[in-house]
């Protein structure tokens, strides 16, 4: 994927490539191990950090993961992203 998150199309937010799990069944546990794979993967390739969108779980269970924001509408959706 680092070609895309490194094209300049590519959506990012403040720098940092935006990319989306919808349904994740894994568990918060494995959620935070692969961000915090890709964040180390994104460091040694020059960018901020890679923003990770997630789809569905509680909000008890998106906070356990890290989440750094958590909007339940589309227009709270949009005011944390522009």
């Amino acid at each position: 994927l680092l070609p895309f998150f490194k094209d300049e199309r590519y959506i990012k937010i403040n720098g940092m490539p935006v990319f989306g799990i919808f349904n994740q069944d894994n568990g918060s546990n494995d959620l935070n191990k692969m961000c915090d794979f890709w964040n180390k993967l994104a460091k040694e390739n020059d960018l901020p950090c890679i923003g990770v969108l997630y789809g569905y779980g509680s909000r008890e269970e998106l906070e356990a993961a890290g989440a750094a924001g958590i909007s339940e509408t589309v227009e709270g959706l949009l005011a944390e992203l522009l």
